[in-house]
């Protein structure tokens, strides 16, 4: 998990996408996205990756299921007023390498 530095900017979006995932392209097979401008780079993550890139209908929440059930956890277990600062993301980066 990265924030970016100037909100929803589509190549600023795709350069993350690309420099994250770029170690785990072997596994990448797909990614699904919705429908915001931010991703309007996304040949550019799919080139890269050797992926394909869908997206999701308007309010089909259930197209992204994964996606869905991490932030029912997120908000199950954390505080409506937690904050994702960079020490909880460099946690959360640190435990997934494990």
């Amino acid at each position: 998990m990265q924030k970016l530095k100037h909100g929803k900017d589509a190549k600023e979006l795709a350069n993350t996408v690309i420099q994250m995932l770029l170690p785990y392209k072997h596994l990448v097979h797909s990614i699904t996205s919705d429908n915001g401008l931010e991703f309007a780079e996304h040949q550019l993550i799919a080139k890269n990756l050797h992926a394909d890139v869908y997206f999701a209908h308007p309010f089909a929440s259930w197209e992204r299921g994964i996606n869905e059930y991490t932030n029912k956890l997120i908000r199950i277990y954390l505080k409506n007023e937690f904050r994702f600062g960079t020490r909880f993301i460099c946690q959360i980066y640190t435990a997934s390498i494990k």
